[in-house]
């Protein structure tokens, strides 16, 4: 029982800005957060299976820019912050796409910039498409290959080309 146990995936919850803002008592905007889960686990295409959960309970849509957590809002320009959380978080996307073909890894303002441009042409037919793209990605082979290290997919913040 204690081997079961020891090597059990873990889910890791993470903060995140939503897109989803309220107004406060003094008139302003205040933009809302939620958790997101991942599973700790060897197999990277594993590791999204946490994040249906979240899917199903209304704080991930299944197509939608990445996760911003407030810690990489505070290194981006607050323009560029705003114009990421104009769409909804998502499971699949323009910039996870990016994400999952590089191996899980990206620098920070790559992913801005796919989040812009996804913020700006999104569409039904588009999100269709990043759907099946995204599906396709996770069911991969080298999604299914094992890590030695469990380890999330990383934006890297302050990354050199």
């Amino acid at each position: 029982l204690a081997w079961l146990t020891a090597r059990s995936p873990r889910r890791v919850a993470t903060r995140i800005l939503s897109h989803r803002v309220r107004t406060t008592v003094d008139g302003g905007i205040e933009r809302q957060t939620t958790e997101i889960h991942d599973f700790n686990h060897t197999r990277p295409a594993l590791r999204w299976v946490g994040r249906l959960g979240d899917v199903l309970r209304g704080d991930l849509t299944l197509v939608g820019n990445p996760p911003l957590t407030p810690a990489e809002a505070d290194t981006l320009d607050p323009m560029l912050v705003q114009r990421w959380l104009e769409a909804p978080v998502g499971l699949f996307g323009h910039a996870q796409e990016m994400i999952l073909a590089g191996r899980g890894r990206a620098d920070l303002m790559e992913i801005a910039a796919a989040a812009a441009y996804y913020s700006g042409t999104r569409s039904t037919r588009t999100d269709l498409g990043r759907l099946i793209r995204g599906l396709v990605l996770v069911l991969m082979p080298r999604s299914w290959v094992r890590h030695t290290t469990a380890r999330r997919p990383t934006i890297e913040v302050g990354a050199e080309a």
